[in-house]
């Protein structure tokens, strides 16, 4: 009896084994495992593609982020409490900037013992790659199958605009944002499908944290949540709890803005408000669907427009809607944040248009067409488009107009020149020739904050200051001196009131492999070169530092000057 006992619970083990084997068997030949193979693909392919613009960084934080380095160093100096001012470009600056960010780069410095700058080179870049799985649960939320799911985020996961902007330095506070009002999405839809306390908490939680983030999220979450609560959870419980769920946010987030409102009053938060560019044409960039940056075809653009269409059409006007809202209420940021409905159109155009009329031309009879024939038919317009993205993401730092720039060490050289050579009371007029925005100017940003002088053009920290549109207008005309003598810089000054001792400008070099970029100053240079109202004091590889009104007998230095001639030059 005891071996017939035996016999029996070794053939029940090996029946549970078998059974467990073919669950897991399956498990992994499952719709729920292949849309996990498909996510990973994605956020491996977003992880490879901004790695790569990262690393044509040589080694130092693409484009922006010179003030916000300044600001996350500020926090760690004042003990991570919260500073009154930045003395970013050498003015007091109201410290009202959502602090999440800053904070959040310092303790990374701090407890990895990792260079600030090494964490403004890298952290934008993991919290972009986060930003897929992140979209992946909001799209699984709002589209139909899971195969479109898939197709969206690594369509989102390849789209230049999707990331450009938020791996760049200033995406420590970009990708941030982004990161945690994805999760906020995805956290009202599960809400306004099944309300409850629970799912309240779980939204007003990456909520405050995007507010805390980024000056913009909050609005993009509030006329987001609005909508999506419109769509899906009309009910007076959902309705009850994204109230309950804005109020925890307020509460969540007033230690930042009440600090703010007591320090400062209401004018800095309300000058920033108006860089938002709101005007009633706004929505007419959006009917052009010229946004996506992509250098190749906009295949991005093209499909969602045809999956606009599609859904119009069908009478699903959530994502046209969302994607329309972006560019009326939110056109300073709408390129970006257009990519998370773009990309779910763009799934609706191949699955809901494009695959439904190949099939029909390729077999014309479906009753008889094979399910492998769909299958590789399938497989090979994802496969396309999912590599021309590829393609087209890779490529995109090459565009004339792209913000992956970056300053090359030759210029960081002549800052860091700058700054231990000139007097700290040194105010300089920066020229770049850029032809972008003033935003989209890495010379004048990050000028301030490795020269550690004042750059009197600059516009960054303006925008607090109330005083953007004056300083753009002076960017602007500053920058259009590049290509003209140096008289154009006395007009500017006298326009404009300005007092300066120097005078930073740019230069590629013949042969120098970096650029896309024209030598834009080469005129300004030699004008100034043959100027007696100034002397070339730092002829670096990448840069020259001109000075005002030096002696007469003063010895043009070429790579080094004395911090006593330099003085005295000025001094004069």
């Amino acid at each position: 009896m005891a071996v017939l006992q035996l016999g029996a619970q070794r053939r029940a083990r090996t029946t549970r084994a078998g059974a467990g084997g073919s669950r897991a068997a399956r498990y992994f030949s499952s719709t729920e495992a292949r849309t996990l193979v498909g996510l990973v693909l994605a956020t491996n392919l977003g992880f490879f593609i901004r790695l790569f613009h990262v690393a044509l960084g040589q080694g130092f934080p693409l484009n922006d982020g010179g003030m916000f380095y300044v600001m996350a160093d500020e926090v760690r100096q004042a003990n991570y409490t919260l500073p009154w001012f930045t003395a970013y470009n050498g003015a007091e600056i109201p410290f009202a900037y959502p602090p999440l960010g800053f904070y959040v780069a310092a303790l990374i410095a701090d407890a990895g013992g990792v260079p600030l700058l090494e964490v403004f080179r890298f952290l934008p870049l993991a919290l972009s790659v986060l930003c897929v799985p992140a979209f992946f649960l909001l799209a699984k939320s709002l589209l139909p199958s899971p195969r479109m799911v898939i197709v969206a985020t690594l369509l989102f996961a390849l789209a230049p605009r999707a990331f450009n902007w938020e791996i760049m330095g200033g995406g420590v506070t970009r990708s941030l944002g982004l990161l945690f009002a994805l999760l906020a999405l995805a956290a009202a839809v599960r809400l306004y499908r099944r309300p409850s306390l629970a799912g309240a908490a779980l939204l007003a939680v990456p909520a405050s944290l995007a507010v805390l983030s980024h000056p913009e999220m909050g609005w993009f979450l509030a006329f987001s949540i609005a909508l999506l609560l419109a769509a899906t959870g009309r009910s007076p419980r959902a309705v009850f709890y994204s109230a309950l769920a804005g109020a925890s946010v307020l509460v969540l987030t007033a230690p930042w803005w009440l600090t703010v409102l007591l320090r400062h009053g209401a004018e800095p938060i309300l000058s920033a408000s108006e860089t938002s560019r709101l005007s009633p044409f706004a929505p007419l960039y959006f009917l052009l669907f010229d946004f996506t940056n992509e250098p190749l075809f906009p295949i991005l653009a093209a499909l969602g427009l045809i999956g606009l269409v599609s859904c119009l059409g069908e009478r699903r006007y959530l994502l046209p809607a969302w994607l329309l809202l972006i560019f009326a209420l939110d056109p300073r940021k709408a390129a970006t944040l257009a990519t998370i409905p773009l990309a779910m159109l763009s799934a609706h155009a191949i699955y809901g248009v494009l695959l439904p009329v190949l099939s029909k031309r390729l077999q014309p009879d479906e009753g008889r067409r094979p399910a492998a024939a769909a299958w590789r038919l399938e497989g090979a317009l994802v496969v396309v488009t999912v590599a021309y993205a590829l393609l087209s993401a890779l490529v995109a730092v090459g565009e004339p107009d792209s913000p992956l720039t970056v300053l090359s060490r030759g210029e960081r050289d002549a800052m860091a020149w700058a700054r231990q050579e000139t007097p700290p009371e040194s105010r300089f007029l920066v020229v770049s020739g850029r032809e972008q925005a003033a935003w989209t100017d890495a010379r004048a940003e990050w000028f301030p904050a490795l020269a550690q002088r004042r750059s009197v053009a600059t516009v960054q920290g303006s925008e607090w200051l109330g005083t953007m549109t004056e300083a753009r207008e002076l960017s602007t005309d500053l920058q259009a001196c590049a290509d003209r003598t140096e008289s154009c810089l006395g007009e500017l000054a006298a326009a404009y009131g300005l007092g300066f001792t120097h005078v930073y400008v740019p230069q590629v070099r013949e042969g120098r492999l970096a650029a896309r970029e024209r030598d834009c100053c080469a005129l300004l240079r030699q004008s100034l070169l043959d100027s007696e109202a100034y002397r070339l004091v730092y002829d670096g590889t990448d840069a020259q530092i001109f000075a005002v009104a030096p002696p007469a007998d003063a010895v043009v230095p070429r790579e080094q000057e004395s911090k006593q001639t330099m003085k005295a030059m000025v001094d004069r």
